[in-house]
């Protein structure tokens, strides 16, 4: 039992460190766009509608919650 617990210790922090590099990485001046996510530039207007971000972020979310949950 101890051992699923450093599995999932081991996949959230490895699911952080992706989440720090894909910023640090990711190119200046554009936003972090998700496949699902939309992003329309014409000229000096910009529509940017963030559906795959807020889908992945809810489950991501959901997920520690449910961790922390069965923690206390």
């Amino acid at each position: 039992m101890a051992q699923l617990g450093g599995i999932k210790l081991f996949f959230l922090l490895w699911a952080i460190s992706a989440a720090i590099a894909y910023f640090q990485f990711s190119k200046p001046g554009n936003p972090m766009v998700l496949p699902g996510d939309i992003y329309i530039r014409k000229m000096s207007k910009v529509l940017y509608i963030p559906t795959g971000t807020s889908f992945y972020l809810a489950i991501v979310l959901f997920i520690i919650v449910k961790f922390l949950f069965k923690l206390f």
